[in-house]
């Protein structure tokens, strides 16, 4: 979509911005390294990393880490893959924060508010009386804040521990 912006405002620290999505695809320059992001997990093919305009504390973007534009472009095997670090992803959440609940979300197409056009879930975080931030809504977050968050979350997906089921096992 040639020309096409995500949003113009002003960031928390009250500095303009635009994010423009009109020459590249952003998530591919993330799984490049072209991009700075917040990694939390990747595996061979899934990459995780912390939303840079959160919905709720600690809310993480997943994607297959070949480009694919939205959910009818993924396989079988890619949706598996994407379930299963969405759902490491949500028992890392759990464990690490106050959560109550997790949204897993993906919008499929301009009309649905998908705005990055690289298939991606959402997984949001919820603390019990919070509320979903609309799009418009939605600013950059706080970001020695979504660093901490960030490093939290890889402390319990790469450390000693391992996420299975509902419970932590030690690797020791």
């Amino acid at each position: 979509m040639p020309g096409w912006r995500l949003r113009e405002g002003i960031d928390v620290n009250g500095a303009e911005f635009v994010l423009d999505n009109s020459h590249e695809c952003t998530f591919c320059d993330i799984v490049s390294g072209r991009r700075d992001a917040e990694i939390i997990y990747e595996s061979g093919d899934v990459i995780a990393f912390m939303d840079l305009l959160p919905m709720t504390h600690g809310h993480c973007l997943v994607i297959p880490k070949q480009h694919r534009r939205d959910l009818l472009e993924l396989s079988h095997q890619d949706g598996s893959n994407l379930i299963g670090v969405a759902q490491l992803v949500s028992r890392a959440l759990m464990q690490t924060f106050d959560v109550r609940g997790i949204n897993l979300i993906n919008n499929m197409g301009a009309e649905a508010d998908q705005t990055q056009f690289h298939f991606h879930f959402h997984v949001v975080p919820r603390y019990g009386g919070d509320r979903l931030l609309h799009p418009w809504e939605r600013r950059f977050g706080h970001w020695p804040t979504v660093q901490d968050q960030a490093e939290r979350l890889r402390q319990v997906l790469h450390g000693d521990t391992v996420l299975h089921g509902d419970t932590v096992r030690d690797n020791a």
